[in-house]
């Protein structure tokens, strides 16, 4: 129980540090997970690690592949993200084995939708209270929103929180109101963010665990007609109270959209290159001028895209382990929705980079652990009640 709280501690610290410049916000929470390895180490009395496992680790083990092989046109960059990584999949190792236990993995979910749902309405009241700053006090510019230096990460945070704070309501009836207040705390957060993928994201998961709560029989088919209604009434009213000036240009903005989808195409010439080995972890923007279809004046450090830039970055093997892992959770979420987030940030990837030098990425993978561990759990205990935590 004690390393269950520890993985909630370590994932707060880094979320309340997210927006701080260099390598401190992904160090102090490293320097969580590799404490609590050591003390799992000492303290496991046995390990069962599931199948999925593989595609965690070789995504840990694949940048440092890559530098022993020379294959990496950067090694000091894909050092750096070799690590990120590395530490991701030992965030999957401690939350498979951590949290096997029903009661853990309970505590650790409830723990993690109320730190998110602090973190939401701290972005929410510093958009209108003091725009500009981070934590009332450090200037800051860009897209940035609550502790995170970019609003497609918070929003990423939402997306992985938001199911479980819906399946606390509708599967716990003893904590709705419980539940209620902390989905509506992080629903607020994920429209006022002003990100598209997380606001439309975040919409699904809740139509979703609507659907999945009237079909296990938690909510009647009258109640499940007046929800979906009053969500969208939910949704207009938050966006039309929370979205200002910057959000709406943001979401007129084609422009934008036309400069991502020019840098997708150059990215899969990178990737027709080199479809194997790819070119190294996080050199995307060092190889990325040779194939560029355009030139703005500015630099593209990025490709909008995850999985493109996966591939490019570290070959087809690398984000095929992407894969790998979601398709074999995907199995899984029907029976353990709180998990549902898992895939929605897969799907944010897609038209973005939520994961890049973040906190989020070693989130994403814990909870892909913990859904792991509750799988092992059903396995094990034929007789356990559908979408049990």
């Amino acid at each position: 129980m004690m390393l269950s709280v520890a993985l909630v501690g370590s994932l707060a610290a880094g979320i309340a540090v997210a927006w701080v410049p260099g390598y401190w916000g992904l160090g102090i929470v490293q320097g969580c997970l590799l404490a609590i390895a050591v003390v799992w180490l000492f303290a496991a009395r046995s390990w069962y690690f599931p199948v999925v496992s593989v595609f965690p680790v070789l995504i840990g083990v694949w940048g440092w592949l890559q530098m022993v092989c020379s294959g990496s046109v950067a090694n000091y960059v894909t050092r750096r993200d070799a690590l990120q990584w590395s530490f991701a999949a030992l965030g999957f190792l401690l939350a498979s084995q951590v949290l096997r236990g029903s009661a853990a993995r309970s505590l650790f979910l409830t723990s993690m939708v109320w730190v998110c749902a602090a973190f939401s309405l701290l972005g929410v009241l510093q958009l209108y209270s003091a725009p500009g700053t981070v934590l009332w006090y450090w200037p800051m510019e860009g897209a940035y929103f609550g502790t995170f230096s970019y609003k497609n990460q918070f929003g990423a945070m939402l997306e992985l929180a938001v199911p479980a704070a819906l399946y606390v309501m509708l599967f716990k009836t003893d904590r709705f109101w419980t539940g209620l207040s902390v989905f509506l705390a992080l629903f607020a957060g994920a429209v006022a963010c002003s990100s598209r993928a997380a606001a439309g994201l975040v919409t699904a998961e809740t139509v979703l665990l609507l659907l999945l709560a009237w079909r296990a029989g938690k909510i009647r088919l009258s109640a499940l007609l007046i929800a979906l209604p009053g969500l969208a009434l939910l949704l207009a009213g938050v966006a039309y109270i929370s979205v200002n000036e910057v959000a709406v240009t943001h979401y007129q903005d084609v422009h934008l959209d036309a400069i991502r989808k020019e840098l997708m195409k150059a990215t899969v010439a990178m990737i027709g290159k080199a479809p194997w080995s790819g070119y190294g972890l996080g050199t995307w923007s060092f190889v990325y001028p040779q194939y560029a279809l355009f030139d703005n004046g500015r630099w593209a450090n990025i490709a909008h895209n995850d999985w493109l830039e996966w591939m490019a970055e570290g070959g087809v093997v690398y984000a095929g382990s992407f894969a790998g892992m979601l398709v074999l959770s995907a199995r899984k979420v029907l029976r353990h929705p709180w998990s549902l987030g898992v895939l929605s940030l897969g799907l944010h990837s897609w038209v973005d980079y939520p994961t890049r030098d973040s906190v989020i990425g070693i989130f994403w993978f814990v909870m892909a652990g913990a859904l792991a561990a509750a799988s092992l759990r059903s396995k094990r205990d034929a007789s356990e009640p559908p979408a049990e935590a």
